[in-house]
């Protein structure tokens, strides 16, 4: 099992040298399996790792006393960091009215961003295995889905990596009798209240039992094939939508009604949910019945509006109009603050305050946390300017060589769409965004060996 995750590494360039490994670890088999692999791939593949553990306070004392007890001391034995993150995921469901799973997800992942943006050429290694994706694809199944939810989970997204995909859980479970690895089990996983657990626990053993013995690998079979043809088909639905498509930003796209109610059904409907995920970043809560009301809605005269999980199309005129459902107090306008070269204070920007500072390097650890940032001074061209997002952001972030589309950055870091249009961007004269306050710096302008001026930002508010 070793060779075939180290295969998976090498063939899905999940890995690099010199990389930071940010493992997701939650007590289990999975995850401890994967944990235990890396640790020993450590040296070959010149990594580090950083052990990080969430206590969704779910549980109580058992999961505060054994599984935090039983994650830190494995990375303690060897030689590990160990990051814990408590979050009470169920106050965090009921705040935003959301489900319990969603909430967890949201938690873990947030959590897992923050630490990658503290180490240089991170990636984010979760432990999801062959038996999680076909969970995933009868999921999407149930709630009506486009070719793309039967595909499933990927073994790169951005930068969360999943080197167990294609290992079975029995194959997990016998690696960790073999090799003496002791889990902790989450007694929630065996209760059917979550529809995943449900899933995994009666549907999957039924259909198994009375239909195909083979079953979890018949589907994960399909999702490789699928996979293939669902981005052929992505490049023809964006070339199609590009050939209607009038105007566009973050939350709205403007096409013209009539060319696209000539296409054919199965383009219309993939060019609506291409908009629907590139305006919310997913497609969570939507139906195919869901798609089929847009596309009525498109065939009919002028006024008529459908508004679904977020999601208004309108036909105006000769056009047709998807976009965000905007709430009044969403888009509050904070006006651009400029900062001088050498200026110091406190700026108030919206709901956060800034505080700018200047300081000599004088070879003392600067290191930047998630409220706080450091920049070369002498690098930047001034005046900074403090502003929210723009349409068509992009910038660098810490630890990547590329770019980055900002509004992509905030979807995968889950940031509450009511957020987004708040938080303070900082950036050059020119306009290179160098921090995204409280989310993710820039890898320009960072402190190094030779800088002599530095810039020290901090920010106080709703994310702080």
């Amino acid at each position: 099992m070793k060779s075939k995750v180290l295969d998976n590494i090498i063939k899905h360039k999940l890995i690099k040298s010199e990389d930071t490994v940010i493992v997701g670890v939650s007590g289990g088999y999975d995850s401890m399996v994967l944990l235990d692999i890396l640790v020993d791939l450590k040296n070959a593949l010149d990594i580090e790792i950083v052990v990080a553990h969430v206590n969704h306070m779910l549980r109580g004392a058992e999961a505060d006393g054994d599984d935090e007890a039983h994650v830190r001391s494995y990375a303690i034995e060897h030689g590990l960091d160990f990051v814990l993150e408590r979050r009470n995921m169920e106050e965090l469901a009921e705040r935003e009215g959301i489900s319990s799973e969603d909430a967890g997800r949201r938690i873990r992942y947030e959590f897992f961003y923050s630490l990658a943006e503290k180490h240089e050429n991170a990636v984010i290694a979760v432990a999801h295995n062959k038996n999680d994706q076909v969970e995933t694809i009868l999921l999407n199944l149930l709630r009506g889905t486009g070719l793309k939810g039967l595909t499933g989970m990927k073994y790169k997204s951005d930068d969360i990596i999943r080197p167990l995909l294609n290992v079975s859980r029995a194959e997990i479970e016998e690696y960790a009798e073999e090799n003496g690895i002791i889990h902790r089990e989450d007694r929630t996983n065996q209760e059917n209240i979550y529809r995943r657990n449900s899933i995994r626990n009666e549907l999957i053993p039924f259909i198994t039992r009375e239909y195909n013995p083979d079953f979890n690998n018949t589907i994960f079979r399909m999702t490789e094939i699928l996979s293939d043809q669902e981005e052929i088909i992505e490049n023809i639905t964006e070339k199609s939508l590009n050939q209607i498509l009038i105007v566009n930003d973050d939350d709205s796209y403007t096409i013209i009604k009539s060319d696209f109610n000539k296409m054919e059904a199965a383009i219309r409907k993939n060019i609506i949910r291409l908009i629907i995920n590139k305006i919310l970043g997913s497609l969570d809560g939507f139906e195919s019945s869901h798609i089929e009301q847009f596309i009525n809605t498109a065939l009919r005269p002028t006024g008529k509006t459908m508004k679904i999980g977020g999601i208004q199309l309108s036909v105006q005129y000769e056009n047709l109009v998807i976009e965000r459902i905007r709430h009044k107090d969403k888009l509050k306008n904070y006006h651009e603050i400029m900062i001088n070269k050498g200026e110091s204070g406190v700026y108030k920007f919206g709901e956060y305050l800034i505080e700018v500072d200047y300081c000599k390097n004088d070879k003392k650890v600067f290191k930047s946390k998630k409220d706080t940032v450091y920049f070369d001074a002498d690098k930047i061209e001034y005046p900074l300017i403090i502003r929210t997002r723009k349409p068509g952001d992009y910038f660098t972030p810490y630890g990547m060589e590329g770019t980055k589309k900002l509004k992509n950055l905030m979807i995968d870091l889950k940031i509450k769409t009511e957020l987004r249009n708040k938080i303070p961007i900082l950036t050059t004269n020119n306009g290179d965004i160098i921090w995204v306050g409280t989310i993710r710096r820039s890898d320009k302008y960072k402190v190094e060996e030779m800088t002599e001026n530095i810039i020290r930002l901090k920010i106080r508010g709703e994310l702080a």
